[in-house]
């Protein structure tokens, strides 16, 4: 019983959180991203399927409260994270907070890119949009705050998971030879 109200409350707690807390905090620590860090750290503790799952709910929850092109932060979640995935499973074999920082990292990266890129092909159809401001240093940093600031919560979160939860623990991989 309490799982499944964890299952169903956890997304919307942190939907509220990254919707109604973040916009109101200052401006370095409103490009944290909640959402994905869940996401990614779902990819991790349970499957692929579960994760996608709550990339797709949670960006369409996130769309309808965004002001730029509906299915910006659905297409750019679900390619964030199964870019993630992607990388998961043919670079890492283990599930150690250097994963969880490192695919996070890529993550963060590609949900910024592909947001601001469809953002940018919005903006360029349907009104005037300077393209120099758009790659201006500002987009970088931003990018750079991001990183930083999700990877702050990606540990903390890592080792929050891992004092509740036997899923992340250190294991050996057995070869048979």
């Amino acid at each position: 019983m309490f799982k499944k109200f964890y299952i169903i409350t956890t997304p919307v707690i942190l939907f509220l959180l990254q919707n109604s807390f973040l916009p109101a905090a200052p401006s370095f620590f409103q490009h944290a991203n909640i959402i994905l860090v869940y996401c990614v750290l779902l990819l991790l503790i349970s499957n692929v399927n579960f994760s996608l799952y709550n990339a797709l709910l949670l960006g369409l929850l996130m769309d309808i409260y965004s002001p730029n092109l509906f299915g910006a932060n659905i297409f750019s979640l679900l390619a964030a994270v199964f870019l993630s995935y992607i990388f998961f499973r043919q670079f890492f074999t283990d599930k150690s907070v250097y994963t969880f920082i490192f695919l996070i990292s890529i993550a963060t990266i590609f949900f910024n890119i592909f947001y601001s890129a469809i953002v940018f092909v919005a903006n360029f159809i349907t009104v005037e949009f300077d393209f120099a401001e758009f790659f201006a240093k500002r987009f970088f940093l931003g990018i750079f705050y991001s990183i930083v600031l999700n990877n702050i919560l990606t540990a903390l979160a890592f080792y929050v998971v891992s004092y509740f939860s036997t899923r992340l623990k250190p294991f050996l991989i057995k070869i048979n030879r």
